[in-house]
């Protein structure tokens, strides 16, 4: 394998690099997820504070602020570290299965960002299509009060913008859209309980208590 490694240049080196480690966390995402074992946890390494810019007056201008949430919602979605992992994993064979074909370096990295890009997109599409159906089926949020979940992305204090859970309904690890009233925001990881609803699809949730 030394020998292999050594005969290669360094943009080939540069591919195999990208590749190897981005496949590992890709093969590691699914097979967590499918078993149930909190596989998106392995995205909320990323700790966002929106309490900044992102901090937003529900009370006094509703529909803008739900304008920003959503907005800001999606975009955080689409470079969530689970989307740009299948990015780097298609940029990375991509380049590889195209060298030995290909003359122009820059044609290549050109064609393997287009394909990491695809990648992405089709795994977000995919996540938000499962989403959706867990929104709009069975699982209900409603059915999330009184449980224990933990913060995937970060949740603003005084109801100030929206983040997300993932908790267990149903035998399945689920990700809903919720708001808090703690003064302080509540960061990635933190166990919260859902306290009751906000509209029919956003949850309000609390730290939990260390003695409940």
């Amino acid at each position: 394998m030394g020998q292999w490694w050594q005969l290669m240049t360094q943009f080939e080196r540069f591919f195999w690099i990208i590749a190897l480690p981005a496949t590992t966390f890709m093969v590691l995402q699914t097979v967590m997820t499918f078993l149930g074992l909190g596989g998106d946890d392995l995205d909320a390494d990323v700790d966002v504070d929106t309490d900044g810019d992102f901090d937003l007056d529900m009370e006094s201008d509703g529909d803008i602020d739900t304008e920003a949430e959503s907005d800001f919602s999606f975009a955080w979605h689409i470079f969530s570290v689970r989307n740009l992992i299948a990015f780097l994993t298609f940029f990375g064979w991509t380049g590889i299965v195209l060298i030995p074909k290909m003359d122009s370096n820059v044609l290549v990295i050109t064609l393997s960002v287009i394909g990491g890009f695809i990648a992405m997109m089709v795994s977000f599409g995919l996540f938000y299509f499962m989403q959706k159906m867990t929104n709009d089926g069975s699982v209900k949020p409603s059915h999330a009060v009184g449980r224990v979940g933990h913060v995937y992305i970060p949740i603003p204090k005084d109801k100030s913008g929206l983040g997300k859970i993932t908790l267990i309904i149903s035998g399945a690890s689920k990700e809903l859209d919720a708001m808090t009233n703690d003064p302080e925001t509540i960061k990635t990881n933190t166990p919260v309980k859902v306290v009751g609803l906000i509209e029919k699809n956003i949850l309000l949730v609390k730290r939990v208590d260390e003695k409940e």
